[in-house]
């Protein structure tokens, strides 16, 4: 009932719902899929982003003690992007990570973890700044998505090879990992995965309006595109304005400074920053 509301428009009854079936479960080791569920798809759609980081690190410990390795994954597959996008401390993030997939590792021996080795990758390169390290971890993601086309949580990876692609410089690889990210976004609708998505796909199309080679028709269609992912941010900020108010402003100063607007834009600057720092969002703010 929480996840359709959600996908209704109706953010409070559906947190309420989802509430109310993480609390009516007797005992943490019950709660496993109720709370994986609400963690990833309702949670952020009325809370901060960053609450549901305990969640579903309680929720995989008890996955991994009642030997249910596939949430096991599964919850490290949530762990990732909201320790990512929510501005949690990279070095502990990484410490976390490495720690989840040794003990999955340990403990699921045998068993048939498809994402397990890209959550392995990501811990190393959360951290680092090894750009053959990324190229390593972008190759076997596309080749994954090859052998299983179906699996939603390749999609933060996606997100991640494009954040990482963008930051070194290679916009050709951030726009192959944006254009195989939104191929497969149906699978993650509603998870805050996909609200950063849709803020990180707009600062890429953004940044790719500075090249002065640009075919005039790329340019029209990049900033069409721009405004449709703003149109759904300021949509989600309605329920959840500390986690899209920062990345609206951010948007919004991008697109000020394409039209010269300098002043707006650096107002717009400012306030990103102010609000992006004071909801804890520091790898946004920076």
């Amino acid at each position: 009932g929480g996840l359709v509301f959600c996908a209704l428009g109706d953010a409070a009854t559906g947190h309420r719902l989802g509430s109310a079936a993480c609390s009516g479960l007797g005992g943490a080791a019950n709660q496993i899929e109720p709370q994986f569920i609400f963690s990833t798809f309702i949670a952020h759609y009325r809370e901060h982003a960053r609450k549901s980081i305990d969640r579903l690190e309680t929720a995989f410990r008890n996955a991994m003690d009642r030997g249910n390795y596939q949430y096991g994954e599964f919850t490290v597959m949530g762990i990732v992007p909201f320790r990512l996008y929510a501005g949690a401390d990279l070095r502990e993030t990484q410490a976390v990570m490495t720690h989840a997939c040794d003990l999955l590792r340990r403990k699921a021996a045998g068993h048939s973890l498809i994402l397990f080795d890209h959550a392995a990758e990501a811990a190393a390169l959360l951290a680092g700044n090894d750009w053959r390290a990324v190229e390593g971890m972008l190759a076997a993601e596309l080749e994954t998505a090859r052998d299983y086309p179906k699996i939603g949580n390749l999609v933060s990876f996606c997100l991640i090879g494009m954040m990482l692609a963008n930051v070194f410089g290679r916009p050709d690889l951030a726009v192959e990992q944006m254009a195989l990210g939104r191929s497969m976004l149906t699978k993650r609708m509603g998870t805050f995965t996909a609200k950063s998505y849709a803020f990180h796909e707009a600062l890429l199309r953004l940044s790719l309006l500075d090249r002065p080679d640009l075919a005039a028709a790329d340019r029209k269609a990049h900033t069409k595109a721009v405004k449709g992912l703003l149109a759904q941010l300021k949509a989600w900020a309605k329920f959840a304005p500390m986690n899209h108010t920062h990345r609206i402003h951010l948007v919004e100063a991008e697109l000020a400074r394409q039209d010269r607007r300098t002043t707006e834009a650096a107002d717009l600057y400012s306030r990103a920053v102010a609000v992006a720092v004071e909801q804890g969002f520091v790898n946004d703010a920076a």
